[in-house]
């Protein structure tokens, strides 16, 4: 007999994710939440969003620029873009 394998979905559907942001909400101190509703709703990657900083946010314009990110390994702390990257401003 060949063993059934589990196929997981790769994203999760729009209510599963309202719903794993509100437990979340309840169970997480505020930094973790924050930085899953960023990751979310301004479809970041993690090494951007982990990169930002406050003057990276224009609360007045309702925009974020990206334009740095922290590396996965140690020595690599905080990298910028490389050299033919514009950037990215969300809005």
């Amino acid at each position: 007999m060949g063993e059934k394998k589990l196929i997981l979905p790769k994203f999760l559907e729009k209510n599963e994710l309202e719903l794993f942001l509100q437990l979340c909400r309840f169970v997480l101190s505020i930094t973790p939440w924050a930085l899953f509703v960023i990751l979310t709703y301004a479809g970041l990657r993690i090494s951007e969003a982990t990169g930002l900083q406050w003057e990276d946010i224009d609360m007045k314009k309702r925009t974020i620029d990206i334009n740095k990110q922290i590396g996965s390994s140690v020595k690599e702390y905080s990298s910028p873009p490389p050299p033919d990257y514009n950037g990215k401003t969300l809005t």
